[in-house]
């Protein structure tokens, strides 16, 4: 057998290692890594998250859109955020509200968003206002709660309810006289979430009319009338007869007891002004009476009366006045004090700053 001359050697490498010899196709080259996951621009980001019908594709264009710092945005934010097609999504909706938010950062705040609402025509469509309403309710200030006003009368049932939702605490006479008289609605929707609004307000001018939905024929407005009255005077009543019967005896008898009570808390024995103080607590009739009467004894100069006042005014309703003096008790000098107003302020607000005056306090200058 004849030796192989290095030559063919060689050519036979070659055509081992040739892209031919490899089996590699006629197909178009696979992208370079700098071209993969290359940003889209802002302006096909607004058109996804404005028209795609699916909504992990708008969540990611929106996902995408709270990312980037571009001042100018926010007014085709709000148009994308008017004419998406997924916002009926709550994981999208979601998306969309953090993106206009982020935005507004960056040129004023929510201001800028609460600015834009307020300019909005009255013939504006149902489902803009709904998601409207939801922003004021994310953004949950003073200024925000006060737009969210008008919305309550509206004609519109879908909107109405949208913005009875919103409501989680007012002690605006305006907004509880509305709510009050809409529990006079041949809408069921709207008089089960309007009995719901008022028990979250704890409002005792509501009680006679959530009463008589006790003897409602509809189960889920009987219901829902049962759990704001429990919300608002602790009791559970089985029918509109039995709270009809309390609420006339408390009407007769509160004023007498709480009387005697509080002069028992401010001249009877210390050791036992606590224990007055749990029993003032029983009137929820006279709950205004009672934070009045609370509020003078914060700063008493016994640890365990004031930690006795600052539990029981967790337990009336998250008011400013009631918020203002909690969030003051968390700088006392008592570490017993501080605890059961921060333990109050938490029941009060579902929120969960930590134990701390700066946090609580920026809070309740914002939101409060």
């Amino acid at each position: 057998m004849g030796r192989i001359s290095t030559h063919s050697i060689l050519i036979s490498l070659s055509l081992l290692i040739s892209p031919a010899f490899a089996g590699e196709s006629d197909e178009p080259e696979a992208p370079t890594p700098a071209s993969i996951g290359s940003p889209k621009s802002t302006e096909a980001l607004l058109q996804t998250a404005a028209q795609s019908t699916e909504p992990e594709g708008a969540i990611q264009a929106w996902t995408e859109l709270a990312q980037r710092d571009e001042p100018n945005v926010l007014p085709l934010l709000f148009k994308a955020f008017d004419e998406a097609k997924s916002l009926d999504d709550p994981a999208a909706l979601n998306a969309a509200i953090e993106a206009v938010q982020h935005a507004a950062q960056q040129t004023g705040g929510s201001e800028k968003i609460l600015e834009h609402i307020s300019k909005r025509p009255s013939e504006t469509a149902s489902t803009a206002k709904r998601r409207m309403i939801e922003m004021l309710k994310r953004i949950d200030t003073h200024a925000s709660r006060s737009l969210l006003i008008p919305f309550l009368s509206e004609a519109d049932a879908e909107v109405k309810c949208a913005a009875i939702n919103a409501v989680e605490f007012s002690e605006s006479p305006e907004v509880l006289l509305l709510l009050t008289n809409a529990l006079d609605s041949k809408d069921v929707r709207v008089c089960k979430d309007t009995a719901l609004a008022l028990g979250r307000c704890k409002c005792i001018a509501a009680l006679p009319k959530l009463i008589e939905l006790l003897a409602s024929k509809d189960a889920g407005v009987k219901t829902n009338a049962a759990w704001a009255c429990k919300a608002i005077t602790a009791q559970q009543f089985s029918s509109s007869t039995e709270a009809g019967a309390w609420l006339k005896k408390e009407t007769l008898e509160s004023d007498e007891n709480f009387a005697r009570l509080k002069e028992q808390f401010q001249n009877g024995n210390p050791e036992l002004t606590p224990l007055a103080i749990e029993e003032l607590c029983d009137f929820s009739l006279l709950r205004d009476n009672l934070i009045e009467e609370l509020s003078k004894h914060v700063n008493d100069s016994v640890v365990r009366i004031k930690a006795s006042v600052c539990e029981a005014l967790g337990h009336t309703v998250r008011s400013s006045n009631v918020l203002t003096i909690l969030v003051a008790k968390l700088r006392d000098p008592s570490k017993v004090v501080a605890a059961t107003a921060w333990r109050a302020l938490k029941h009060l607000t579902g929120k969960e700053f930590p134990n701390g005056y700066a946090a609580w306090n920026e809070w309740l200058r914002v939101h409060g």
